[in-house]
């Protein structure tokens, strides 16, 4: 009988289609595939829901299940903070459906690196679980070490401006170019979610990072159990490739023409990586 890897997306259309690429890869190796999904995003994200529908219909042999319909947490797509809550409420449903699994048959369960608040409902049950990470493995060092590089009682990210971070396995960067949620008081339920969220993938398994080992050698590098981190890190951070193609008709056309324009701006030896989904 095959083995089944259960799979944990997000709730963003940028997370969850790399994550059905990766089923497909899932297929190809012999195993079954059970997406399992909130079905609040359903009803509240209809971007989302039709994302959805296109990829249950385009494999068949892939299974998608629903976890039943709470309507007390609100939610909405763009807030991290909210979204954290939704999926830490939604445990006791992703409990009951793993419980009801054979538990012979599950092989593992490999949740997205922003509903990592699932790693709670594995660790209970003794299944091995996986972060699936979406971006590449640069930004996965950057984003791990970043609890460490910033304690308590120094200078925001915000308030350090353009001064250079520097985190192992990647080149300086300006504290400024940090992702928005980042750039807030560090006191705000935003800020300290995200950090939490960094943390929390440490507890799974490993983590499957969507990369090239060869265009990421010096982050890569990192993950060898000669080096230190200045952290507890029991991770391999395995690297996969995903093909996350997605329908261009669906990008808007500023989006387009702004793409086009840096590539147009680099060299002709450079190389583009785009390790996740256009969201639309």
């Amino acid at each position: 009988m095959k083995k089944t890897i259960v799979l944990y997306p997000d709730l963003t259309v940028g997370h969850f289609i790399p994550m059905m690429q990766f089923a497909d890869s899932l297929l190809g190796e012999g195993y079954t595939a059970v997406v399992t999904l909130i079905n609040v995003t359903m009803k509240h994200n209809i971007p989302f829901a039709a994302d959805v529908d296109r990829a249950a219909a385009s494999k068949p042999s892939v299974t998608f299940h629903t976890l039943p319909l709470d309507p007390k947490p609100s939610h909405h797509h763009q807030q991290r903070a909210a979204a954290s809550r939704l999926i830490r409420h939604y445990n006791k449903h992703l409990h009951e459906f793993l419980s009801s699994l054979p538990p012979r048959n599950i092989h593992t369960v490999i949740v997205d690196s922003l509903s990592n608040e699932a790693l709670d409902v594995t660790k209970e049950l003794g299944i091995p679980s996986y972060v699936f990470f979406t971006s590449n493995a640069s930004a996965l060092a950057a984003f791990l070490q970043v609890p460490w590089v910033r304690t308590e009682g120094l200078p925001s990210f915000k308030e350090l401006g353009d001064a250079t971070l520097n985190f192992h396995g990647v080149p300086p960067v300006p504290a400024s170019h940090h992702m928005g949620e980042m750039l807030e008081d560090p006191e705000s339920e935003v800020y300290k979610v995200m950090t939490k969220s960094y943390s929390k993938n440490l507890e799974a398994d490993d983590i499957l990072v969507n990369t090239f080992a060869s265009l990421e050698a010096r982050a890569v590098e990192l993950w060898k159990p000669s080096r230190t981190l200045g952290f507890s890190a029991k991770v391999g951070s395995q690297c996969l490739r995903c093909s996350a193609s997605s329908d261009s008709s669906r990008v808007p056309l500023a989006q387009k023409k702004s793409m086009s324009a840096w590539h147009g701006s680099t060299s002709n030896q450079s190389i583009m990586f785009c390790s996740f989904a256009l969201e639309a």
